[in-house]
Parts: C-alpha cells; sequence; structure tokens
C-alpha cells in the first residue's frame, strides 16, 4: 500500500482484496473489492483521508449501519484510521451506473415515466429516513450523481457524508453544506435545514432533468416545455424558495407522482379501450371506519370495493391493523386465496418489498386482508412510519382502507391526513350514535371537515324515509349515501356459504343505486353513465339472443 490509497491486489483487513479503482471523491477514492471468506461476493470501499473530514465518515458509516432500506447500500465492515490515517467503509457494490452518467449516456435525456419512478422510489426513502427513530435524517444532497441506478432499475442512494440529525431544538445548522445547482435556498443562510430542505433538492433534480440538464436558479422562472401541467405544479410547489410553502409531507409529493404515473399508463396503452385503462381521475385514497362498533365498516367496505368493480374500475381494499381480522374469512380465504400468498403485513418484518405476483383478486378488486394470527405489534407501538410505506407502494386507481373502530389511533390519524375521502359508516339505531365513543369520533371528522378534508357520513341498513329524514336532521352534514337494510339470515348464509354477499344479484343492484351518489363524487360521471350505457346495450342484446 502507498499513503495514498489502495493498490489492485492489496488486502485489507485480512479479507478483502482489491480489484481496481471505481470513483473519486472529495475524501478518497472508492475501490472494488472481492471477499475471501464469501467467494465471488463483491464488494463497493469507500476510502477517507484524514484531512478533517474523519469525523464525518465516521459519522456516515454510523449514521448507515442503522439503516436498512431497499434503496440503500448496506454497510458490512468499517476499519477506523490506520497509522497512516486512512478510513474504510465496505458496503454494497451496486452493479450499475449514476444518475448523473445514466442521463449523460442518454443524450441529456430521461423518459418521462422514468422520472417518475426514480422521484417517487426517492420519496419512499426520504420518508423513511425523516421518520427514523425519535431523530429525523436530513440527507441534503440529493444530486444525480449520488443516486445510484441498479441491475432491476431502482435507485440507490448513496454518500452520506454531509447528512444531519434533525433536532427540534435547534436553530440553524453547524456548517453550510450542499451542490449549488440542487441545494435549497436555507443551505447557504444562517438557517436550519429539515426535510423540507430534501424536498426542495428533489425539485431542483427533476427540473435539471425535464430541462435536459439545466440548473434551477430562484432568479428565474420555471422552463418546462412538453410537461404535463400537473408535474409543473409538482416541482414549482417543490422549489418554493420558503419551506412553509413547500410541501410538508413527502408522502403527499410521493401520492401526486403516482398520479402522473397512472394518467402515464393508462396513455401507454392504446389497444384497450376499457375503462380501467382510459380512466384518468386522479388516484384516490378511501378511508372508511364506524362511527361506533357494529355499525358496519366492513360490509360498506366490500360494498364499495364490488361497486367500483362494476364499474370495472381497478381497486384494492386494505384491512388496516386496527380491525380484528374478519375480512380473511369473508373471503373465505382457506380456499380462494392463491398459493404461496404473502400478506401485506408480513412484508413489514422483510428486508426489501417484495412484489406480490399472486396478488388475491377478484375481478377488479384486489384483496389485502390481516391474517388471521394477525401480528399487532405493527398497530401497536404507535407509528405510521412503518405501515404507511406498505399502503402507498399499492398501485390502484381507488385504494379503500378499513379502520374499523381505529379513529383515535396515531398511524390511522396520520392516515387521514394523507387521504382524499373520509367515510364515517352509521346505522339506523340512534342509541349508538349518543354513546360516548360517537360522541368523540363525531369530534374527530368535525376536526377533519375543519381542516379542509373530504368527510362523508354513509348510513348502512337505511330503513326508510321517515328514519332517513331523522339522520338527515341529526348528523351535522348530510350523509352522502344510504345503504339499504338488507335481511339478517340472507348475509348470514351467504357467509355460511362462502360466498360474498355483495355479489348476489339483487343485493348488487341495491348496492350500485345506494352508492352510486358517493361514488359519483369519486369517479367522473361521465365515466359511470358511459359503462352503465355499454352494460345495458350488452344486457338488451343478450336478451334478443334469447
Amino acid at each position: 500500500m502507498n499513503q495514498n490509497h489502495l493498490n489492485p491486489k492489496d488486502c485489507l483487513g485480512n479479507r478483502y482484496r482489491i480489484l481496481s479503482i471505481i470513483g473519486h471523491g472529495g475524501m478518497g477514492a472508492v475501490y472494488l473489492a472481492e471477499d475471501l471468506k464469501l467467494r465471488g461476493k463483491h464488494w463497493a470501499i469507500k476510502e477517507s483521508k484524514e484531512n478533517g473530514q474523519v469525523k464525518n465518515f465516521k459519522k456516515e458509516a454510523e449514521t448507515l449501519i442503522q439503516l436498512n432500506h431497499p434503496y440503500l447500500p448496506n454497510i458490512v465492515d468499517y476499519f477506523p484510521p490506520n497509522e497512516k490515517g486512512l478510513s474504510y467503509l465496505v458496503m454494497d457494490y451496486i452493479h450499475g451506473q449514476n444518475l448523473a452518467q445514466k442521463f449523460k449516456n442518454m443524450g441529456n435525456r430521461l423518459p418521462f415515466e422514468k422520472v417518475i419512478k426514480y422521484a417517487i422510489q426517492i420519496c419512499e426513502l426520504l420518508h423513511y429516513l425523516h421518520h427514523h427513530s425519535k431523530n429525523p435524517i436530513i440527507y441534503r444532497d440529493l444530486k444525480p450523481s449520488n443516486v445510484m441506478i441498479d441491475q432491476q432499475d431502482n435507485v440507490r442512494l448513496i454518500d452520506f457524508g454531509i447528512s444531519r440529525r434533525f433536532g427540534h431544538h435547534k436553530q440553524k445548522d453547524t456548517v453550510h453544506l450542499g451542490t449549488v445547482g440542487f441545494a435549497a435556498p436555507e443551505q447557504f443562510e444562517d438557517k436550519q435545514t429539515d426535510h423540507r430542505t430534501d424536498l426542495f433538492n428533489l425539485g431542483a433534480m427533476l427540473y435539471y432533468f425535464l430541462t435536459r440538464g439545466h440548473y434551477y436558479t430562484s432568479s428565474k422562472s420555471l422552463q418546462l416545455q412538453n410537461i404535463p401541467f400537473p408535474m409543473i405544479q409538482v416541482i414549482q410547489r417543490l422549489l418554493q424558495f420558503n419551506p412553509e410553502d413547500r410541501y410538508q409531507d413527502t408522502l403527499q409529493v410521493k401520492r401526486d407522482l403516482e398520479k402522473l404515473q397512472i394518467t402515464e399508463q393508462s396513455l401507454d396503452s392504446p389497444n384497450n379501450t376499457s375503462l380501467e385503462v382510459s380512466l384518468q381521475f386522479e388516484h384516490k385514497v378511501i378511508v372508511v371506519g364506524n362511527m361506533y362498533q357494529g355499525a358496519g365498516s366492513t360490509f360498506t367496505s366490500i360494498a364499495l370495493a364490488r361497486v367500483f368493480h362494476h364499474y370495472k374500475i381497478k381497486n384494492a381494499l386494505v384491512e388496516y391493523p386496527t380491525n380484528v381480522s374478519e375480512l380473511y374469512t369473508l373471503l373465505n380465504g382457506e380456499k380462494t386465496k392463491p398459493k404461496q400468498y404473502e400478506f401485506l403485513y408480513d412484508k413489514y418484518n422483510s428486508e426489501r418489498w417484495i412484489s406480490n405476483k399472486l396478488e388475491w383478486t377478484t375481478g377488479y378488486t384486489t384483496w389485502y386482508p390481516l391474517p388471521l394470527l394477525n401480528n399487532t405489534q405493527l398497530i401497536k407501538n404507535g407509528s405510521h412510519t412503518e405501515i404507511d410505506p406498505l399502503l402507498f407502494k399499492i398501485r390502484k386507481p381507488i385504494m379503500i382502507v378499513d379502520i374499523s373502530n381505529g379513529w383515535s389511533h396515531p398511524s390511522v390519524q396520520q392516515l387521514c391526513n394523507n387521504a382524499d375521502e373520509i367515510c364515517y359508516v352509521v346505522d339506523s339505531i340512534p342509541t349508538k350514535f349518543s354513546a360516548g365513543i360517537s360522541q368523540d369520533n363525531l369530534k374527530i371528522a368535525m376536526q377533519l371537515k375543519q381542516s379542509g378534508k373530504n368527510v362523508h357520513f354513509i348510513v348502512n341498513r337505511d330503513v326508510n324515509a321517515m328514519i332517513r329524514k331523522l339522520w338527515n336532521n341529526t348528523l351535522p352534514w348530510y350523509p352522502s349515501c344510504y345503504i339499504p337494510n338488507f335481511p339478517f339470515e340472507n348475509v348470514h348464509e351467504h357467509i355460511w356459504k362462502g360466498k360474498m354477499v355483495q355479489d348476489e344479484k339483487n343485493i348488487k343492484g341495491k348496492l350500485i343505486e345506494g352508492l352510486y351518489p358517493f361514488i359519483s363524487q369519486i369517479v367522473p360521471k361521465s365515466m359511470l353513465e358511459r359503462q352503465d350505457n355499454k352494460m345495458n346495450r350488452l344486457r338488451k342484446w343478450f336478451q334478443i339472443q334469447n
């Protein structure tokens, strides 16, 4: 070894044999090494010279060792400064190129759908970092050269040299760091950086890709051409000078990008003219819960899913961990679930997200029930940070989340903040509505309404016009729709037979009629009417043939 770097064939720690130099950084070189204990395994080894940066290098090692996310490299070893003042960090070797190289090799072009895909993955990772442990991690140096693209075409964020732990008690940063062209204004001023700094960095990077390599400066207006207007709106909001005017939550950025992704996918399928492909309304998250126990949130959630199915709109029904497992039994899971099916919340304990190709699907509805032996630890700890990333990986135009009686749970409150529609299910028994828990839930509904959320009452087991009028006078605002009261024995007969009562012909028709006023607020009426007209024509054709 010489004083400045390792040479090919040198061996670090009697285990890592250097093969080549694969890059240079401000603190030292990056090497490709083979593992002498694990034959065939290659690692990247990052070097730091003792030039005042060793403290940062050690902090980077300590930070990365604590993290576990599919879009981050794993750290396997660390060597503190040796007699020559050289430190080494051993991490995953990522086969691929960084986004700066990929962008340049493609002639300063990156397909719009790739920009959205990578941005969504970065949002997932930033959300993880910003909610890590008690002290969020602010990355502060998001730029194309720090984003690797692996062989699976997924992002891997590298170089945590200037990341920092966020402390609410701090009024400013100790040092001002960032890359010109991508850094937020507060990174060069006497101010504190926070999660919104990373969001500005993301906006600057999106601007760079969509303008074929131009850097954003606050002195000129956005120069975006031939870009969908919703994307321009996202970038404008990310690049606001004042952090208070930017997005305040990474998941909201992700959801707005996913809306664009859905539209792009629909436009890329010219041969499929069904409603599910031409669907270009925004991605919707609908939270459904009981005003009081037994009001029927699960029945209502399934009913909504099957009405969306009727209109050929892809949807997902998620049974939230605040529930007692019920959906699995109602779906007759022992017979109907796919073999090798992996429950959604089992993925919480997985080291990486595994795309479930064996989706549990009935028509246009994909089911995400809780397992019968549910590990409730996920919800007991009161944290939404482990749950939300799983939910927002579900790629369906409509996502229905049944939270049952969980309105007061912190994770549900965060879920409601990110939801588009919030539905409280009530039934026709007034005594339950006056109970204490009902009044507590009503207060939550009022608060959500006052914050600008779309809050609905859905009346289940509607009896007659007189009861309906009483409900209208009792609730603080009119219900959005009414589900008829179906005979108790009819419903339970289907459950015992392992059949979905919501798909029974007579019941299904009444559900469509009852839920239509609410559904038409979610999906443009023109789309619903078009599908109804199409089905009426088919029905008449079959009648003529028979």
